[in-house]
C-alpha cells in the first residue's frame, strides 16, 4: 500500500498474494505478454450440463476475463459450467480447442478457475469443494494463465448488459467502515468500486486524483479525470476534457457541470459543444430523481463519421449534493474499445491482491499507482474553487484511513437489506457483493441497495 494507505494496510488483514496464486503457487518458467495469446473457441455441446445452453468453449487472452472473449460474439459467460467442468472435462475441451492438458489436472481455489499456464500447459479445473472457487466472469487470471470459458447465449431479459453488451462502468457506492474505511467506492468510509469495459472488477484502495477514462483516436481525444476522497472515501470530483482543451467540471458540492475554463459558466440542458471532429452532448443537468443520489446527468460523447455526428459513449452521474456522486461511462461499438484507457479500459496487471474483512468477504483491491494523474487540479484543467473544495475532502480521508472488519452477524443482516433491492445471483453479483460490504462497513442502509438498483437501470 502507498501512502495515505498505509493506515488501513497495517489495519486491515490484507494477504499480499495476487488472486490466482490462491489456490496454488504454480509459476510458468517462460514469460510470455498478454497480447501474445490467441483467443481460441469450438462449440462443444457434449461438455455442457444436462439442463443448461451448450457452451461454446474459448479461451481468453493471458491475463484476461471470461467476459471479453464472450463478448463480441453477443454471448455472456456461464460460471456455473465452468465451476463444474470436471478434470476430465477439461482435458477433452483443451484437446478441442488444439491444446493438450499437462499430467494430472490440479483443482484450483481460484475465482478464476479452470485455466491453462501458459508453458507448462497445467490445466487447474475449480474446485468443487470451494465457495470462493465460483468461476465468476469478471475474474481475470494471472498474466501467465489463460482462463477457460463457457460462453451461451445471453438471456434477453438483462439490464444494462444485454442493452450494451460493452457497458463499463466505475461506479462509486457509499462504502465505508463505522470509523472510516477500508475498501470500496471513496465517500465518507470506503473505497471506489472500479468496473471496466473488459468486466474486470476491484476496489480502490487509495486516495487522489485518477485518469479514470480516456479515449484516443484519429483527430478525436477525449479524457475523464476523478478525485476520490471525503470522509468516507468517494468520488467527489470529476473533470472531462477534450482535444480542444474544452474543460467541464463537477464536484459533490452542488452536483452542477461547469466550464472551467470560462469562469465557471454553468453547462446548460441541450447544449451541443463541437470542435473538429469531436463533440459533447449535454441532454441532462441537474435531473431530480427519487433516489438517494437524488440528481441525474448525462453527457455523449461523439465523433464525426460519413454520416454525421455518432455516438461514441455516454457519461452518467448520479450525485447528491454535499454528499458523493456515482458515474458510469457506457460504450456502444467493439471497434471503439481497443482505443480506451485509464481505470476503465485497463486489463489486469497481476498486481490485484485479496484483502479480508470478515470470515467470508474477500475483496480484490488495487492501488492504480499507474494512473494517478500528474499534477494538481488546476494543472489540470480544473477551477480553483473546486480544487479547493476538493482539497478540504482530501484532507478529512487522510483522517479517516481506518479499516475495520465485519462480524458473520453483520454480514448477514447486510445481504438482507441488499437483497431486497438486488439479485444475488443476478446480473450483477459484483454489485450486490460491493453492496454487502457498503452496508456491512457502515456506508449506511437501504438507500446504498436503492442507489445501486437505481443506477444499474439507468
Amino acid at each position: 500500500m502507498a501512502m495515505a494507505m498505509m493506515a488501513t494496510a497495517a489495519m486491515m488483514m490484507h494477504l499480499a498474494f495476487s488472486q490466482e496464486t490462491l489456490g496454488q503457487r504454480r509459476l510458468s518458467a517462460d514469460l510470455v505478454s498478454d497480447d501474445v495469446a490467441s483467443i481460441l473457441q469450438v462449440s462443444s455441446a457434449g461438455f455442457s450440463a444436462s439442463d443448461s445452453e451448450p457452451c461454446e468453449w474459448k479461451l481468453s487472452a493471458l491475463g484476461s476475463n471470461c467476459i471479453r472473449p464472450c463478448a463480441p460474439m453477443g454471448m455472456k459467460c456461464d460460471p456455473e459450467q465452468q465451476k463444474l467442468l470436471s478434470g476430465g472435462g477439461m482435458v477433452k475441451v483443451i484437446q478441442s480447442l488444439g491444446r493438450t492438458c499437462g499430467p494430472s489436472p490440479t483443482n484450483s481455489l481460484s475465482r478464476s478457475a479452470p485455466f491453462i499456464e501458459k508453458g507448462t500447459n497445467q490445466c487447474f479445473p475449480s474446485s468443487p469443494i470451494s465457495m470462493s472457487a465460483d468461476s465468476r466472469c469478471s475474474a481475470s487470471a494471472s498474466r501467465k494463465h489463460q482462463r477457460l470459458c463457457c460462453c451461451v447465449p445471453k438471456d434477453t431479459s438483462t439490464t444494462i448488459a444485454s442493452t450494451s453488451r460493452f457497458t463499463t462502468f466505475t461506479t462509486v457506492w457509499p462504502s465505508s467502515t463505522t470509523s472510516t474505511t477500508s475498501t470500496n467506492v471513496g465517500g465518507g468510509q470506503g473505497d471506489p468500486h472500479i468496473y471496466t469495459i473488459w468486466g474486470d472488477h476491484y476496489t480502490l484502495l487509495k486516495p487522489g486524483t485518477f485518469v479514470a477514462w480516456n479515449f484516443s483516436k484519429g483527430s478525436v481525444a477525449w479524457q475523464l479525470v476523478a478525485c476520490y476522497s471525503g470522509a468516507r472515501f468517494t468520488t467527489q470530483g470529476l473533470l472531462l476534457l477534450d482535444r480542444s482543451h474544452r474543460t467541464m467540471e463537477l464536484t459533490a458540492e452542488d452536483c452542477a457541470w461547469r466550464d472551467a475554463r470560462h469562469g465557471g459558466r454553468p453547462v446548460r440542458e441541450s447544449e451541443f459543444l463541437s470542435h473538429g471532429a469531436s463533440a459533447l452532448e449535454v441532454t441532462q443537468v441537474g435531473k431530480e430523481t427519487e433516489d438517494f443520489l437524488s440528481m441525474e446527468s448525462m453527457i455523449w460523447l461523439k465523433m464525426q463519421s460519413e454520416n454525421g455526428f455518432r455516438k461514441v459513449a455516454r457519461l452518467l452521474v448520479h450525485c447528491k449534493p454535499g454528499d458523493h456522486m456515482d458515474f458510469k461511462v457506457s460504450m456502444f461499438d467493439k471497434s471503439d474499445m481497443e482505443h480506451v484507457g485509464g481505470e476503465l479500459g485497463a486489463t489486469s496487471d497481476g498486481k490485484d491482491h485479496l484483502s479480508f474483512f470478515s470470515s467470508k468477504l474477500a475483496v480484490k483491491t488495487k492501488t492504480d499507482d499507474n494512473f494517478q494523474a500528474p499534477g494538481t487540479w488546476v494543472g489540470l484543467g480544473g477551477s480553483e474553487a473546486a480544487a479547493a473544495y476538493l482539497n478540504s475532502k482530501m484532507q478529512a480521508t487522510a483522517a479517516s484511513l481506518i479499516s475495520t472488519t465485519c462480524s458473520e452477524a453483520e454480514e448477514q443482516e447486510a445481504e438482507k437489506i441488499c437483497g431486497k433491492h438486488l439479485q444475488k445471483d443476478g446480473n450483477h453479483p459484483e454489485i450486490f457483493g460491493d453492496c454487502v460490504f457498503d452496508i456491512c462497513h457502515g456506508a449506511g442502509g437501504e438507500e446504498v441497495a436503492q442507489s445501486a438498483k437505481a443506477f444499474i437501470a439507468a
